[in-house]
């Protein structure tokens, strides 16, 4: 058996953050930064990663409870493949500096988780349905079922996709969708801040039972507004009703991170939807907020004097190609 190359993409998510865990419906986008796994036959299971040397799996290290996961569930499954090395590479998902390197928010476990996945099954042929199955029923564990899986979608699927749970079904309904506006309106931000999602989710997990009602109000308008953005979107492009339904996305997070008390929209997130529409857009988080990535929508023809206006803050144009492929797999040499 050769060696083999799996990657898969980061993603964004475009509408239905937060909501998509109450089933409604979600908007995400794959995105061009590509997380890598190489893999060769080996007498046990062992995984590499930057930055360490080689390690035997399973592994007690929090570190690599992931892939500790994943292995649980393909066995599961019966569906294991023979014991692997594993080489990781998810830096393309990574902001670095001189000083530091944090992550920019793509969903880079998701990414990684994808890719794994992929390796782990003992297939013979390329299943996506089965990649997904077992990289999402392995990241909600990884997660202690607190995600929703939407970037497990973005990284299996690709494209864009509508995505939306079901308590009546295991696994959540995916629908590719079509983007109908240009593809080079959306622009990618990074705040320069990592967010840790798992601390936002509890926040709001608490605000859900302390606060019900409020909580179910503010996800209904969050889901709602995902399904009516749909519309401009993917079926009849309408940029001011695309824009009016981003701000009004912005505003529910706000209410959310106020109600939670946690800083989903930051001065930053707000600063730059000020800029935006100055040029024409919007602009909002993408994902759980609290810093990471924001995601713009900017005229084409205001793009350039946009992107200009970033330069004079502390935020940085990530260049992405969105509706980027899905998870793929070869052998190599």
């Amino acid at each position: 058996m050769s060696k083999r190359l799996s990657s898969a993409p980061g993603k964004l998510v475009i509408a239905g953050e937060y909501a998509v865990l109450e089933g409604y419906p979600g908007i995400v986008t794959a995105v061009g930064k590509r997380a890598y796994v190489t893999s060769e036959p080996a007498p046990n299971w062992q995984m590499q990663t930057q930055g360490r040397g080689l390690v035997d799996l399973p592994c007690p290290t929090a570190e690599f409870e992931l892939i500790n996961q994943l292995l649980n569930a393909a066995q599961n499954q019966k569906n294991l493949s023979p014991p692997k090395k594993f080489k990781i590479d998810s830096s393309a998902l990574y902001h670095q500096t001189k000083d530091k390197i944090c992550k920019l928010g793509l969903g880079s476990s998701a990414a990684v988780t994808t890719c794994l996945a992929a390796q782990c099954l003992d297939s013979s042929f390329f299943d996506i349905d089965a990649i997904f199955a077992l990289s999402f029923t392995a990241h909600k564990a990884f997660m202690h079922e607190t995600g929703s899986g939407i970037d497990i979608s973005a990284s299996c699927y690709g494209g864009i996709l509508s995505f939306q749970l079901s308590p009546e079904i295991m696994l959540p309904s995916i629908t590719p969708l079509t983007l109908a506006i240009d593809p080079n309106c959306l622009i990618g931000v990074f705040t320069k801040k990592a967010q840790d999602t798992r601390l936002f989710l509890k926040a709001v997990f608490q605000l859900k039972n302390q606060a019900p009602r409020e909580y179910h109000a503010i996800m209904k308008n969050l889901g709602e507004q995902a399904i009516a953005l749909e519309s401009p979107l993917c079926l009849k492009p309408d940029w001011l009703q695309l824009i009016t339904l981003i701000n009004d996305v912005l505003i529910s997070l706000q209410e959310l991170g106020r109600k939670a008390g946690i800083d989903i929209v930051t001065d930053k997130h707000q600063y730059l939807a000020e800029i935006a529409k100055e040029h024409g857009g919007a602009a909002k988080p993408s994902g759980a907020g609290g810093g990471d990535m924001a995601l713009c929508f900017i005229p084409v023809e205001q793009k350039s004097k946009f992107l200009q206006s970033l330069k004079q803050l502390d935020l940085e144009h990530i260049p992405l190609d969105f509706l980027a492929p899905g998870i793929d797999i070869k052998n190599i040499k």
